[in-house]
C-alpha cells in the first residue's frame, strides 16, 4: 500500500542538530510503513506565516533557542491558537531534565526530544503519536522528505 507522507515541521536553526535529527528519525521510520516529510523552518518568525498558509502538520518540532520568535513563545502561540492547538508540539532541548523544560509538558507542550541523542524510544513514541494523527492525506509543503529507504 502507497501512503502520503505525514509532514512534521520542524523549526531548528542548527543545521548540524536538524541533520542529526533527519539521521535519527531516518532510523525510527524503518517500524512505520509511512513515509515522513520534513519541512524545516529557521527563524522563528517562520513558523506561524507556514502554519497559516499550508495543511496543519501531523507534528511540530521546536527548538527553544531560535532566532526572531523563541520556541518558548511560538509553543504560547500555537497553544492559544484555536486551529494549531491540536497540534501536538515537542520541544527539542539539550537539557531535558531541566525543570524549565520541563514545565513546558504542563503548559502543553506533547513532549521533549532531547537533541544530545535522539533516543530512538522517543522518536518512535513520536511517531507513533503523529501517524495516528495523519488521516492518510498529504498535509503540507514539503522541503525535505524521508522515505522508508532513507530518500
Amino acid at each position: 500500500m502507497t501512503y502520503s507522507p505525514c509532514v512534521i515541521l520542524v523549526a531548528e536553526d542548527c543545521e548540524v542538530d536538524f541533520r542529526l535529527l533527519q539521521q535519527a528519525l531516518q532510523e525510527a521510520m524503518k517500524s512505520f510503513e509511512r513515509p515522513v516529510a520534513l519541512h524545516r523552518c529557521t527563524m522563528g518568525d517562520e513558523v506561524l506565516p507556514y502554519l497559516d498558509r499550508s495543511q496543519p502538520p501531523g507534528a511540530i518540532l521546536l527548538d527553544l533557542d531560535l532566532p526572531r520568535i523563541s520556541g518558548y513563545v511560538l509553543l504560547q502561540k500555537i497553544i492559544a491558537h484555536s486551529e494549531y492547538r491540536n497540534i501536538p508540539a515537542y520541544i527539542l532541548s539539550s537539557l531535558p531534565q531541566h525543570p524549565f523544560v520541563n514545565g513546558l509538558i504542563q503548559q502543553g507542550a506533547a513532549g521533549i526530544l532531547d537533541k544530545r541523542s535522539f533516543a530512538q524510544v522517543s522518536l518512535k513514541a513520536m511517531l507513533s503519536s503523529v501517524m495516528g494523527m495523519c488521516d492518510g492525506g498529504y498535509c503540507g509543503k514539503v522541503s525535505s522528505h524521508i522515505g522508508k529507504d532513507g530518500e
